[in-house]
């Protein structure tokens, strides 16, 4: 129940909005709409007024210690936020770098996961492996109906709470040419070729 109370809490758009600068999606599912055509299923707005009510449920307990990334500044900003959140519907968050978690303990831990390269299953599998969850997949070629369902499983748990999907940034020189990145991140380079003799490349490579 506290990890319900805990997920309903969290202000997704204000994190998406002021601290992801609007950078991708909000997150309610594990895979992005994109890749899974079902993400919008999932509901990602803050339920404070329910959050309170099943906080008054429960009897006062110690404060919940968030582990995060102390090297990320933007996962610190995340974790702050999360904690104001929390704070709002009676929910101490006491957030602790990985280091003083360690020897300390945590009750959440706040992670950055990438998706693997290739389809919808292997990168739910690959997430639910990474956040060592069991895998309830078939084998082979799930149908979409039991991607949903697996996912809905986990997120109904609570164990696992999306926030949101980020996009990588890459910066390359004019002269790269006929360079191509899956959605992914993986790149499509065996067609990829150097143009040194563009005006670009030449005045790049006067002294």
């Amino acid at each position: 129940r506290l990890r319900q109370i805990l997920a309903l809490s969290i202000d997704r758009a204000a994190i998406w909005n002021v601290l992801l600068q609007k950078q991708g999606e909000i997150a309610g599912g594990l895979l992005p709409q994109w890749l899974s055509g079902y993400a919008f299923l999932f509901p990602t707005a803050a339920d404070v007024e329910r959050a309170k009510r099943l906080r008054a449920e429960l009897s006062a307990g110690p404060p919940v210690t968030m582990a995060y990334d102390s090297s990320d500044p933007v996962t610190r900003a995340v974790a702050e936020r999360i904690a104001v959140n929390a704070r709002e519907v009676g929910v101490t968050v006491q957030i602790s770098s990985p280091a003083l978690a360690s020897t300390t303990g945590y009750d959440v831990r706040l992670v950055r996961l990438r998706l693997a390269p290739a389809g919808a299953r292997a990168a739910l599998g690959s997430l639910l492996a990474s956040l060592g969850e069991a895998s309830t997949l078939p084998a082979t070629a799930p149908t979409p109906e039991q991607l949903y369902a697996a996912e809905l499983a986990l997120v109904e748990s609570y164990r696992v709470v999306p926030l949101a999907h980020l996009p990588e940034a890459f910066g390359l020189s004019l002269p790269v040419k006929n360079w191509m990145p899956r959605r992914w991140g993986t790149w499509r380079l065996g067609d990829a070729w150097l143009d040194t003799f563009s005006p670009s490349a030449a005045a790049g490579n006067q002294p």
